[in-house]
């Protein structure tokens, strides 16, 4: 392929890219999304941590409250993947989004608390690996 060939195929792409970085509406979607995507992962880390500083719980229990996590993402994984085709994406995004930083804000309410629910901390952290599951396959 010659150096004319390789410039020419670029120019399409360099175009659409020029007007993604223009659009308002694709800046706020990208930033928001780029904000839960992090805020998401982060929570996983700070929940690590919380977990393990709780008075008699141990690697086990941090195992077993991020498995109730990772189960329940794979489960809605593919009730989210039919969801995206059936409801406006935009509406099923914000409304997972929502779910997951009420189930997050409510994990934080119990940890700050003198004696937090292991099992109540479980279900909150299914309700937001579901939540991050089904808003996944709409992007």
């Amino acid at each position: 392929m010659s150096h004319f060939e390789m410039t020419a195929s670029k120019q399409p792409v360099r175009a659409a890219l020029r007007s993604l970085r223009t659009s308002p509406r694709f800046r706020r979607l990208f930033f928001a999304r780029t904000i839960s995507v992090f805020g998401s992962q982060f929570t996983n880390v700070a929940l690590a941590f919380a977990i393990l500083a709780i008075p008699g719980t141990s690697t086990a229990t941090l195992g077993l409250v991020f498995g109730s996590l990772s189960l329940s993402t794979v489960i809605f994984l593919l009730i989210g993947g039919v969801l995206g085709d059936r409801i406006r994406r935009d509406l099923l995004m914000v409304s997972a989004d929502l779910v997951n930083a009420v189930a997050i804000g409510a994990t934080a309410f119990l940890l700050a608390g003198d004696r937090p629910s292991i099992a109540a901390i479980c279900g909150l952290a299914a309700l937001s690996g579901a939540a991050v599951a089904v808003s996944s396959p709409a992007m």
